[in-house]
């Protein structure tokens, strides 16, 4: 169903297309590197990727056409839809974007004709500002931001995490929840059409009601 709100128990099967491209077999990207459109980071396990993709409806599949661009995770062996979307409300135009990560944490698309498209806006300040930060992409299909020391190992909580910006779809390890300090539901909220991310009419999580 297009407008539904998946819930992904489990899915190991195989998958291949044509149009599926496999580029850069990296998990981590650093300061001062740019993620162009048609480059991918991929976990360590090859579980999943992410990317540059245009939703394709005729397909069926994750496209890597013309048309409008959206950052997202989807399974290496399962390119049908992704897990989940960084920029849902706002998609690049063009193949003119690319993802960077700054010094203060915060990721950001930037592209030609607009500004540049802050994923992680919330993300939690690091220690200093000469701490060496990082967004890696885990075999869970968490995408991490945290500090990491001179060999690349973590030192440091993380700061922040797609597992806390949930989307459409529900993996291990996420959690539907209400965070009162910061009067915030993390809840899930379907695709507005099958070839649209942006946020639908259908949502599900936990909410405090007030008797």
């Amino acid at each position: 169903m297009a407008f539904a709100i998946s819930i992904l128990l489990i899915a190991i099967f195989s998958f291949s297309s044509p149009d599926f491209v496999a580029y850069a077999q990296n998990d981590t990207l650093k300061q001062g590197q740019l993620l162009r459109d048609d480059e991918q980071l991929i976990s360590a396990g090859g579980i999943f990727r992410l990317g540059f993709f245009s939703a394709d409806s005729n397909a069926g599949l994750i496209g890597t056409g013309a048309g409008a661009r959206y950052l997202g995770i989807w399974f290496e062996h399962v390119p049908v839809y992704s897990v989940w979307v960084a920029n849902r409300d706002t998609p690049v135009p063009d193949s003119s974007g690319g993802l960077t990560i700054c010094k203060d944490g915060k990721l950001k698309i930037t592209h030609q004709g607009g500004p540049p498209i802050v994923i992680n806006s919330d993300v939690e300040s690091p220690e200093s500002s000469g701490d060496n930060i990082t967004a890696t992409l885990l075999d869970s299909g968490n995408l991490v931001v945290r500090r990491v020391d001179y060999d690349g190992k973590p030192a440091g909580p993380v700061l922040w995490q797609s597992f806390d910006d949930l989307h459409n779809m529900l993996l291990p390890g996420m959690r539907l929840r209400v965070n009162l300090r910061a009067r915030k539901n993390l809840t899930l909220n379907s695709w507005s059409r099958e070839e649209v991310p942006a946020p639908g009419a259908f949502m599900l999580g936990l909410y405090q009601i007030e008797l």
